[in-house]
């Protein structure tokens, strides 16, 4: 039954709101989802629905209960679905973040203990050092300081240029080449090293000892390096 606007009055059976004309019930209808309604312009009631009229730029008004049932339920499953999802993601990371902090507490634990041992270590031999020298070893005092750095491994040295007041602290290893220190120098300092000079005991290194390693040399502990420049 179609029904023109100006002869309906129209009463909603679902909020009981009443609208003049059918184009306000459709309204009402799409942005409500209310569908029945009762017309009250005449005497005698009359349930009607609201369709929308072909002519009208309104979209049809079309209500299938099953269909948005279902879409509903497909909506409600994509929600959960998504919702675990993130869950799973957020557990995956809090793990890989445990799993992390674990390897690095036991990176920690390893170096701590690594310490500690050649801390012993070194504290063993000083003491061995010292036991042989009140007790007249026949290894001499040099000799067991060679030792000494031997299993250190590195020494440290300290490079000062006459009337520069910088110099330079570093750590080498006993295998490293006179060269590599010489180029260090010329890299900190910008300063070409023709060789280099120990103070106590006086010693000098030059020309074929820049191919010697420090072990070979004798600097196997930590001293002073005076850097003698290329004139």
């Amino acid at each position: 039954m179609q029904l023109h606007e100006t002869e309906l009055l129209l009463h909603c059976n679902t909020c009981a709101k009443t609208f003049d004309g059918q184009y306000a019930a459709e309204t009402h209808a799409l942005e409500e989802g209310h569908v029945e309604y009762t017309d009250i312009t005449g005497s005698t009631a009359t349930n009607a629905l609201v369709h929308a009229p072909s002519t009208t730029t309104h979209a049809q008004c079309v209500y299938d209960k099953p269909a948005e049932e279902a879409a509903r339920s497909h909506r409600d499953a994509e929600e959960k679905a998504a919702k675990l999802r993130d869950m799973e993601k957020r557990n995956l990371g809090i793990k890989k973040q445990k799993e992390d902090n674990a390897k690095e507490s036991a990176r920690i634990r390893a170096n701590i203990a690594a310490d500690k041992k050649r801390r012993d270590s070194e504290k063993s031999r000083r003491i061995a050092f010292l036991k042989s020298a009140e007790s007249g070893s026949a290894r001499s005092v040099s000799t067991l300081l060679q030792e000494e750095a031997s299993c250190n491994k590195e020494v440290r040295l300290k490079l000062r240029v006459v009337g520069v007041q910088e110099c330079i602290e570093e750590g080498f290893p006993i295998e490293s080449k006179l060269s590599a220190v010489a180029e260090l120098v010329h890299q900190k300092l910008y300063v070409t090293a023709a060789g280099f000079k120990t103070s106590f005991p006086k010693k000098e290194f030059r020309g074929a000892d820049f191919d010697s390693t420090l072990e070979e040399l004798g600097l196997v502990h930590s001293t002073v390096l005076i850097v003698i420049e290329t004139r």
